[in-house]
């Protein structure tokens, strides 16, 4: 076996790996036992399931986790840490088995912002940090707030929950612009859906055919689905 450039690049670093933590299957949707330390009874959110779940834990300090369509921040969320998602080539992925290639990200999860600019430092081998990140803020930051497309999308109670961190920061003096997102933005899901359907067929593909019975209904639909696009 062979490490990860990114994995490398962390134990250069001084990092210790205790273990590889578990995930959906494939890092697509079908769940593992993984369940979530604040509540038994819910998820730790996927596909990075088992790397939220340890840093809630605290079974470790940081964890890597991969996203396609969310799967390092929205463990993070219901886990209730932060997570990031670099910017696409970031972080190298060589050594990652890729669902897609034009969307798979490779990112940190950790308890504070502080712990992620360290993490990504690490993965990415060159220094990352930004004067913002160094240097004391004396001026509030000013803050974009997306409407329409995410709002319309939320359940009652997350909207409830927004509007009530839009509050705080406003009576903490930051300033919110209200950041429509224009029409074409609305079919972005149902594009984002297709491509990574579309290359998931390429690169697992084959083992699909070969090896389809060890494969998860979830996964399966979404492999079905990918090959009737061209």
């Amino acid at each position: 076996s062979q490490d990860a450039t990114l994995v490398e690049n962390l134990r250069l670093e001084g990092a210790i790996f205790p273990g590889k933590t578990d995930t959906t299957q494939l890092a697509c949707f079908d769940p593992p036992p993984t369940v979530n330390p604040w509540n038994q009874a819910h998820t730790p959110g996927g596909s990075s399931s088992g790397s939220a779940a340890a840093v809630a834990a605290g079974m470790c300090l940081a964890a890597v986790g991969t996203q396609t369509r969310g799967s390092i921040i929205r463990p993070a969320a219901f886990c209730g840490f932060a997570g990031l998602k670099p910017t696409f080539g970031m972080v190298d992925r060589q050594g990652v088995i890729l669902l897609s290639d034009h969307l798979d990200h490779v990112g940190p999860l950790a308890h504070t912002i502080a712990d992620l600019v360290i993490l990504l430092d690490g993965m990415t081998d060159q220094a990352t940090y930004l004067p913002l990140l160094i240097e004391p803020v004396t001026a509030a930051p000013r803050i974009g707030w997306l409407t329409d497309f995410f709002e319309s999308r939320a359940d009652p109670a997350m909207q409830q929950a927004l509007t009530s961190v839009r509050t705080r920061l406003e009576t903490a003096g930051a300033p919110i612009r209200d950041c429509p997102l224009p029409k074409e933005f609305e079919p972005i899901l149902d594009y984002h859906r297709d491509l990574m359907q579309f290359e998931m067929v390429q690169n697992m593909g084959a083992d699909y055919d070969q090896n389809g019975k060890f494969y998860g209904p979830a996964i399966s639909q979404v492999l079905d689905a990918g090959r009737k696009l061209s």
